[in-house]
C-alpha cells in the first residue's frame, strides 16, 4: 500500500475526531441552563419579598420529580412567592437550571451524584453547607463551593461569561451572592462586551432589597468603588471591593455540565485532606482515624448569619 500525504493527514483527522468528542462533551457548557432558569425565574417569581432567615420563593421539583426540596415559609402560605435571600436565591437559581437541563437532555444522572440530602443537609459534603457557607467549610462563595464539591471551578473575574457566579463585597462590610450577566463599562453602562481594562462593574441578578416594595428576585447593577453614577439609580449597587484578583474579596467562577462533574474525586480529596490533617496531629492509623475523619465529614454544621449580612436595602 503506498502511503501519502494525504493518506496520513485522513488518518490523524480521524483519530483527532474520534478522541475528541468526549473531551467536547466533557466540557459542555452549563451557563445557558442558568440563563434559561433565571429567565423564568425573572417572569414568575419576583417582588417576592427578601428575608434573611427564609430559603426558596417555592417548593422546588428535583429531577425527576420524585422529592421536593421544601422552601422555609411562614405557616400560612400567602398568594404568590415566598421571601427569599441572595444564597438561597443562587442555589434556586442552580436547582431549576438542574431540572431544566434533565428536561431537555433526558439526563436525570446527576441525582445520583448531588442528591436531594445534598441540598438539605448541612455537613462539609452536601451542597448547602458549602453554597450557605456553614462555619466549618471554610467557604468563600459559590464558585469555591462548586470547586470544592467538583461541580465546577473558580476563575478570574476577567474570564467570566453570563450564568458564571460572584460573591462580592462592599466597601461598607456587607457582601451579596448572585449570578452575573455581563461587565459594565462607562460608555453606555450598560455593555455586554468582553472584559477590558474599562469596566466599572458589572450587572447581575439574585434576590435583594429589604423593605422596599419589589424585593425579591431582581436584576441589579453592580458598581466598583468610585463609580457609581449621579444620580444613583434605584438598581444601582454601589462600593463593590475592586478586588480583581482576590477570590476571598470577588469569589468568581463558573459550574460544569453534569456530564463534567467529578464530585466521588473531590469528596476522596477532601476526606484525604482531613485524615492528613489529623495524622499531623498524632492521629496516625487503625479505627480511630477512620472514625475520626467520618466524623468531621459527616458532622452537622451550622450557619453563620454574619454571612447573610448583604446590605439588601439596595
Amino acid at each position: 500500500m503506498k502511503i501519502t500525504v494525504n493518506s496520513v493527514f485522513l488518518v490523524v483527522t480521524v483519530f483527532l475526531l474520534i478522541f475528541s468528542t468526549p473531551a467536547m462533551s466533557k466540557t459542555d457548557d452549563f451557563r445557558p441552563f442558568i440563563l434559561k432558569a433565571i429567565a423564568e425565574i425573572r417572569a414568575t417569581r419576583q417582588l417576592g419579598g427578601y428575608d434573611i432567615n427564609r430559603a426558596f420563593t417555592q417548593d422546588l421539583d428535583y429531577g425527576n420529580k420524585s422529592s421536593v426540596i421544601k422552601a422555609t415559609r411562614e405557616l400560612i402560605k400567602v398568594p404568590g412567592p415566598n421571601p427569599t435571600m441572595c444564597v438561597a436565591a443562587v442555589a434556586e437559581i442552580i436547582i431549576e437550571a438542574l431540572n431544566i437541563y434533565a428536561s431537555e437532555r433526558n439526563d436525570y444522572s446527576f441525582m445520583d451524584h448531588l442528591p436531594v440530602s445534598s441540598w438539605t443537609g448541612g455537613n462539609r459534603k452536601t451542597i448547602r453547607a458549602n453554597l450557605f457557607m456553614y462555619k466549618g467549610t471554610d467557604s468563600l462563595g459559590t464558585a469555591y463551593a462548586l470547586e470544592t464539591l467538583g461541580l465546577g471551578k473558580q476563575k478570574k473575574f476577567s474570564e467570566l461569561k453570563p450564568g458564571d457566579f460572584i460573591n462580592l463585597n462592599r466597601t461598607n462590610k456587607t457582601g451579596h451572592a448572585v449570578v452575573f450577566l455581563g461587565y459594565i463599562k462607562p460608555a453606555t453602562r450598560n455593555d455586554d462586551k468582553p472584559y477590558s481594562s474599562d469596566v466599572i462593574g458589572f450587572k447581575y441578578f439574585s434576590a435583594q432589597g429589604k423593605g422596599r416594595s419589589d424585593a425579591g428576585f431582581g436584576d441589579r447593577n453592580a458598581y466598583f468603588s468610585g463609580y457609581c453614577p449621579q444620580p444613583r439609580g434605584k438598581n444601582d449597587d454601589c462600593n463593590i471591593i475592586k478586588a480583581l484578583q482576590n477570590q476571598t474579596l470577588l469569589n468568581a467562577g463558573e459550574m460544569f455540565s453534569p456530564k463534567a462533574w467529578t464530585v466521588e474525586v473531590a469528596l476522596k480529596k477532601m476526606e484525604n485532606q482531613i485524615s492528613s490533617s489529623f495524622k499531623q496531629n498524632g492521629l496516625t492509623r487503625g479505627r480511630g482515624l477512620e472514625d475520626a475523619t467520618r466524623h468531621k465529614l459527616e458532622a452537622e454544621l451550622v450557619p453563620d448569619e454574619s454571612k447573610y449580612d448583604d446590605g439588601s436595602n439596595f
